[in-house]
């Protein structure tokens, strides 16, 4: 008789730790579910961009200067960056201001001042493709790598140049300007 009271009791034991385990278990699942929220990058729908780097690479046989790469952050909280294929209706179609949504202007200097690259056969601004997340919040942020020829046209002949960076969402919304440094070109 005393022995089936110890296997009672040493079963009743295992029952315990099995639920104690369990409620653990189940407690830990919970709290994991309960901290994985998708994270936001803030509340404004204006979307904002960081030039954070800009840098001129030079070709490997002439060494001379080939190629801009700018490297822009991104943030958006309701995450209308971008347009897809079938964005061609205005605002977005082909000729319209809306079109290219990364918005980038050439300057040179000239006696001193600054000037605008008006050009017609310039275009150096870009069609971001739609990067709205998938689910419930839209927030998205991330970085753009770019690649800028230092010569965007045959007859450029300008050697001290900089770049302003505009990005625009689908709601026609402009981010703040980024400006970069003046850069001295050797082609």
């Amino acid at each position: 008789m005393q022995l089936a009271i110890i296997e009672l009791r040493l079963a009743m034991n295992i029952i315990r730790f099995k639920s104690t385990i369990l409620i653990l278990f189940c407690s830990v699942i919970l709290t994991l579910i309960h901290s994985c929220k998708p994270e936001s990058f803030g509340d404004s729908p204006i979307p904002e961009i960081e030039l954070e780097a800009i840098e001129v690479l030079k070709h490997p046989v002439t060494n001379l200067d080939s190629l801009i790469i700018a490297v822009i952050n991104y943030k958006d909280g309701d995450g209308d960056i971008g347009l897809s294929d079938s964005d061609t209706f205005s605002p977005f179609r082909f000729g319209e201001p809306y079109f290219n949504n990364l918005w980038i202007d050439l300057e040179y200097k000239e006696n001193g001042n600054w000037i605008l690259a008006s050009d017609d056969s310039l275009q150096l601004s870009q069609r971001i493709a739609n990067l709205t997340p998938v689910g419930d919040v839209k927030s998205v942020r991330g970085t753009l790598r770019l690649r800028i020829p230092v010569k965007p046209t045959l007859f450029f002949a300008h050697t001290q140049i900089r770049y302003r960076f505009t990005l625009v969402d689908r709601s026609l919304q402009e981010s703040n300007k980024e400006q970069s440094n003046e850069l001295t070109l050797n082609y």
